[in-house]
């Protein structure tokens, strides 16, 4: 279950509210008249106020004994980024046409200057745009932002240095969607590595961010 899991209650459960049938302690039937199907867990534990912890523990109960279900569809992991097309760098424009014959003329004539001047101009300009061309062609496509930045100081936060493939998969994220569904993917993970405190303090500011 994470803050965003929506439960519903199962056969079993209905048949408890409505008959009494597996006589479940007063405190898990409190709990489970709760369950709506609409409240995320979230929202639960916001009215619940301090007693947030011990009904969290009683919804995992009747999770367990099979009277609510987890009815939120299971989080995907982000899409590994895909790889960058290669492109050939740009070739270069071809020089200008001459605008006069190539054929001798009649009558001797000085060497024309402003030709052989093009010329030289043309050669540095084409070696930029060609340089240009191939960095564009084999810089990264990357999302670096504060966001990202910032969640990755939350989850060293909550699981130390060694973060593991979560750390990996938040690299690959492209722009803020594949952040918010990170954040659903790293909190189980968290949970399960670093206990519930640190997991749901890391949740809650990293919600914040994402939105």
């Amino acid at each position: 279950m994470t803050p965003e899991s929506v439960l519903a209650k199962t056969p079993k459960g209905v048949e408890e509210i409505e008959r009494r049938t597996y006589h479940l302690q007063s405190r898990l039937r409190q709990a489970l008249i709760r369950i709506d199907g609409v409240k995320t867990l979230d929202e639960h534990f916001e009215l619940a106020g301090d007693l947030a912890d011990a009904l969290f523990a009683q919804f995992e109960e009747l999770e367990r004994e099979g009277f609510v279900i987890d009815t939120t569809p299971v989080p995907t992991e982000p899409l590994e980024p895909e790889p960058v097309a290669e492109t050939e760098p740009m070739t270069p424009p071809a020089p200008a046409a001459k605008a006069w014959p190539p054929t001798k003329p009649a009558a001797p004539a000085a060497p024309v200057r402003p030709a052989e001047s093009d010329a030289e101009t043309t050669q540095p300009v084409s070696a930029a745009v060609s340089a240009a061309a191939s960095a564009a062609a084999s810089a990264p496509v990357s999302f670096d932002s504060p966001v990202k930045f910032r969640l990755g100081d939350l989850l060293v936060d909550a699981m130390g240095p060694e973060t593991g493939k979560l750390g990996t998969t938040l690299q690959s994220c492209r722009n803020r969607e594949d952040l918010a569904k990170w954040v659903a993917y790293a909190f189980p993970r968290i949970q399960e590595a670093a206990g519930k405190d640190k997991a749901k303090t890391f949740y809650k500011s990293a919600k914040q961010l994402v939105g």
